[in-house]
């Protein structure tokens, strides 16, 4: 019987020394398949909550769309551009008592930098396509939206950034250009941020995304620096001027998650 028992062990262990080899033949396989794929354009949509940082002290949670295309110019670098959509809210009660409302649309062109691919060796990074990995991006680009701000207890407009005496500026930022009433103010925008990426299948991938985006203007929120007047104001609400160079510059964050699909042909 202790023989009987002897064998049994002996056999499980041999299972189990014969187990991981095993495993990572299949693991490249896959990876052998999946690197079959040329390198081609990938195709990602994503959805999640944005924050807005700007004069109002307490941002609200808002959701935001977007729409990545990336074009791999190596295995580690590689063309990016960032297509965003969703609106923006932010709110405080002490000086400004004020709630604001902004919708947005963004476009930046720029790069990415494969984080685990950029430590691999060369052998490693040929069989890295079906692995996790994270990247780090920076783009520069513009973004349109429109901000209202409203009182907090009565609910009624206290700033706008676009309205019937809005307009277009020459390069001093002051001088007016083109007719006034201009729905939406553009301004220059940096997006950097952090994406995870994970490969479901040979063309599918599952990504997150973490990003911060600095934009030059001081109004994204419909308020600006230590300035609480109102449209009720004499001189107060419209704040259609650009933003002085001691004013500090707004910004807004997302956290999304999407999927994308790689365009490549086979091999």
């Amino acid at each position: 019987m202790q023989t009987i028992y002897r064998r049994i062990a002996y056999s499980v262990a041999l299972l189990l020394y014969l187990a991981p080899p095993t495993t990572a033949q299949t693991t490249d396989t896959t990876v052998v398949r999946t690197d079959s794929l040329k390198a081609g354009l990938t195709v990602g949509l994503n959805i999640g909550v944005n924050q807005l940082y700007g004069d109002l002290s307490s941002p609200n949670i808002c959701p935001g769309f977007g729409l990545l295309i990336s074009y791999p110019l190596s295995n580690v670098i590689s063309l990016n551009l960032l297509g965003d959509l969703g609106t923006l809210s932010a709110q405080e009660s002490s000086f400004y008592n004020s709630i604001a409302k902004t919708s947005y649309a963004q476009v930046a062109l720029g790069g990415a930098i494969n984080l685990t691919r950029l430590f691999q060796s060369t052998q490693k990074r040929k069989l890295a396509s079906n692995q996790s990995n994270f990247s780090f991006y920076v783009a520069v680009g513009m973004v349109s939206f429109d901000a209202i701000a409203y009182s907090l207890t009565t609910n009624q407009v206290q700033r706008y950034t676009n309205g019937s005496g809005s307009h277009r500026t020459e390069e001093d930022g002051v001088t007016a250009k083109g007719p006034a009433g201009v729905s939406s103010t553009h301004e220059v925008v940096v997006p950097i941020g952090l994406r995870y990426n994970r490969q479901l299948s040979p063309r599918i991938n599952l990504y997150g995304d973490l990003r911060y985006n600095f934009v030059n203007t001081d109004k994204l929120d419909a308020s600006v620096d230590n300035d609480n007047t109102t449209i009720s104001t004499a001189t107060g609400g419209d704040i259609y001027r650009n933003p002085a160079s001691n004013e500090s510059r707004d910004a807004w964050a997302s956290l999304s998650v999407g999927l994308s699909y790689r365009l490549g042909k086979r091999r």
